[in-house]
């Protein structure tokens, strides 16, 4: 399944333009495999503040989903996950 999610990485803004990077962290709630996924790549004009972007990630078949974005550059950081469903629970 193909799920659209808006990612938003907060820079200090710099004299220069600045390139972010992220991957997505898929994990599955009920069996605890986790997979990373390609994610994005925007730059950030110089005296910036953002970036923000709008992609799919192909998510797997499974009962309950965590998705993680985590940016590599300018430095590393990880967002709250995104619960697929929005309850986070595994259907029994």
């Amino acid at each position: 399944t193909a799920c659209a999610l808006r990612t938003q990485v907060v820079v200090q803004p710099q004299a220069g333009p600045q390139t972010v990077t992220w991957n997505m962290r898929i994990l599955d709630r009920c069996t605890g495999v986790a997979t990373t996924v390609p994610g994005g790549s925007v730059t950030v004009p110089p005296g910036g503040d953002r970036a923000d972007a709008v992609g799919t990630v192909a998510l797997p078949d499974a009962g309950a989903l965590a998705v993680v974005a985590v940016a590599t550059a300018p430095a590393t950081a990880a967002s709250a996950p995104v619960d697929i469903p929005g309850n986070g629970a595994c259907a029994n």
